[in-house]
């Protein structure tokens, strides 16, 4: 909440008292809090009403900052609502879980606010207390996590855990799902303690357990193995657990330990993805010299060439050299090209001074409004050195704009491949996939961008327009 918050009855001008309330709402006492209030002209009525551009009320604010004293205060002597809801459905109850502010939340609960509630999603308080785990750090702690998830079942409108660890959101699932995207390991073993399903998948069939692969954290996995969670569930043809940690930027410091991990619990080594590779063949695309060795006793021997790491290594690199090489073909074929050199020489530096220089002529022409001079300088910039993420994010935020989806994808894609932890590489990724109607490839990408920040607002709110928008692409069809 900031200070361009407004009322509707804030109409004398008395803008200097709100921002002065809302100021003291933030970072003041209860006392501080009443002596703001005192300045409105209509007097403290008003308070209830005041919201952000978001719906945000002043409660969501107090709650955020776990301020228990200013909370009490507003519900009890201003009549905030303890259930209001901001533009999203979120109640300042939520706020407070997924802040982790454990004792606003069981001042709410206690004020009359209902832990049962959820948004239009589906997302519960529970869901919002995992997230808020997270954000303090406490994930891999379960004790902590445990009194964590006892906070809402306080008081008059707690809820049952039993009933509320199997609520699901449409986005993201049930909180079991939420507390695997995070790698929050004492989580997990706190939700299954209260009968949480470990075999729990996203909509799109993701289970747990590859959720948990994902966020580099080899706990998580171990918990959900010991459980018996089943390592090989998952889509039909999309990557495994096994090749997730086999390969993964987020697991690049324990494939080793991750993959043993799932070797143990049963997982499936000659499974293969949709492009026919199996998860030694992903270890061996990023280089995982380590990982190949330990899958080379499990794994069916290709039908050609030596079955060794080093050779396995070199075959791999050589098969997606050769792709992107018949990619490029393509593209210039049907004069799409990039303007950068094919193949192998794409990300080639050669003059990084000269690329310098006309990518920031690029990001002057794109500040202007002017793409295609951006798109021509961009591509310039690239062909002096193709190793710059940012410069081919650049290009794909240009070519967005002139709605050549297509080559934005491509650039986008490049981009992350260059560097795998760039959030705004895999957001213009899914932005391009998502105007080319590619709904499950944009969720995915927009997915694979809150693995890296897990708490971008702007990776969770495309992420969830991208599945509203595949779900009423495929209710059309039917």
């Amino acid at each position: 909440m900031t200070s361009r918050t407004t009322a509707r009855e804030a109409s004398r001008g008395d803008v200097e008292a709100l921002k002065a309330f809302i100021d003291a709402v933030r970072a003041g006492t209860s006392a501080d809090v009443r002596r703001a209030s005192a300045a409105f002209a209509d007097g403290a009525s008003i308070v209830p009403t005041i919201a952000d551009g978001d719906g945000r009320k002043v409660l969501h604010a107090a709650a955020e900052r776990g301020d228990v004293d200013v909370v009490k205060t507003l519900v009890s002597e201003f009549g905030c609502e303890p259930d209001a809801r901001d533009a999203e459905g979120f109640t300042a109850l939520m706020t407070a879980c997924a802040s982790g502010r454990e004792d606003a939340a069981r001042a709410l609960i206690e004020l009359g606010a209902d832990a049962r509630a959820k948004t239009a999603s589906g997302a519960s308080c529970v869901h919002h207390v995992v997230m808020g785990a997270h954000a303090r750090g406490i994930g891999g702690d379960k004790a902590k996590c445990a009194a964590a998830l006892k906070t809402l079942t306080s008081g008059r409108y707690g809820l049952t855990m039993s009933e509320a660890v199997e609520q699901r959101c449409s986005q993201v699932g049930t909180p079991l799902l939420v507390a695997a995207m995070r790698g929050s390991s004492g989580m997990i073993e706190a939700l299954l303690e209260h009968g949480a399903k470990y075999d729990a998948r996203l909509d799109a069939g993701v289970a747990a357990v590859a959720l948990a692969c994902a966020s580099g954290d080899v706990r998580s996995v171990e918990v959900l193995v010991a459980a018996g969670a089943d390592v090989n569930a998952g889509p039909e043809g999309n990557m495994s657990a096994l090749h997730i940690a086999a390969a993964h930027p987020a697991t690049e410091s324990c494939a080793e330990v991750m993959v043993a991990a799932l070797l143990r619990g049963g997982a499936n080594a000659d499974a293969e993805d949709s492009s026919g590779m199996k998860a030694i063949h992903a270890a061996a695309a990023t280089r995982r010299q380590g990982v190949v060795e330990a899958l080379l006793p499990v794994t069916k021997p290709d039908d050609s060439g030596e079955w060794n790491a080093s050779a396995i290594i070199s075959r791999v690199a050589a098969k997606l050299a050769a792709m992107q090489r018949d990619e490029q073909t393509g593209k210039d074929s049907n004069g799409s090209g990039s303007g950068t050199k094919d193949g192998a020489d794409k990300f080639v530096t050669r003059d990084a001074v000269a690329a310098a220089k006309t990518k920031r002529e690029g990001n002057e022409a794109f500040v202007a409004g002017k793409y295609e001079d951006a798109v021509r300088l961009y591509s310039e910039s690239l062909a002096q050195d193709g190793s710059c993420a940012k410069t081919w994010a650049n290009r794909a935020a240009a070519r967005l704009k002139l709605r050549k989806f297509a080559d934005a994808l491509d650039d986008a894609r490049a981009s992350r491949t260059l560097d795998p932890m760039f959030i705004k590489a895999w957001y213009r990724e899914g932005e391009a996939a998502l105007e080319l109607e590619e709904y499950e490839d944009s969720a995915l990408a927009f997915f694979e961008g809150l693995q890296v920040d897990g708490d971008n607002a702007d990776l969770k709110r495309m992420f969830e327009v991208a599945i509203a928008r595949g779900r009423a692409a495929a209710a059309k069809t039917k």
